[in-house]
């Protein structure tokens, strides 16, 4: 039974290296077309066609070290970056502690009950219907205060 399970596991072994070597090489294969900065055709009938190819058979010169900039004096050091990454991974870990800290004093499944309670308090005289002609009500109070209200001046 366990020689059995070996040549099993050796096939499945050889066939899922098989497959990966298959899968690298396709994904080799279209990689060149995927990259944008890979040497392609030049379009004969583009407007830039003949300059382009004139740069390709003679290129510019080769920058020296001697062209690089020197470092800008106001830019903060690279342990300064570091130093204010790692307050602000501090500041993110105690905001984390903070609200693990508050205490969660709705116990799962007791949402109604909540809510039943929080509706008791509510006095009984602020739980009436609104009117049926409510909406009339307010467009009228809006009327009025559109008549009562003083247009601003015109600019001058």
């Amino acid at each position: 039974m366990a020689c059995e399970y070996a040549k099993w596991r050796k096939r499945l072994v050889r066939l899922a290296l098989c497959l990966g070597a298959a899968a690298g090489a396709a994904g080799c294969a279209g990689a060149s077309r995927l990259n944008p900065m890979s040497v392609g055709r030049i379009d004969p009938n583009s407007a830039v066609a003949a300059d382009i190819a004139t740069a390709e058979r003679t290129p510019g010169p080769y920058p020296k070290f001697s062209h690089v900039p020197p470092i800008p004096k106001d830019v903060r050091p690279a342990t300064a970056w570091r130093d204010s990454v790692a307050d602000a991974w501090g500041l993110k870990r105690q905001s984390e502690a903070d609200a693990a800290a508050i205490p969660f004093t709705l116990p799962v499944g007791q949402a109604g009950a909540w809510a039943d309670a929080e509706r008791a308090k509510i006095p009984a005289s602020e739980m009436a219907s609104p009117p049926a002609d409510a909406g009339q009500q307010a467009e009228a109070f809006a009327a009025a205060a559109r008549a009562r209200a003083t247009p601003p001046p015109p600019p001058k």
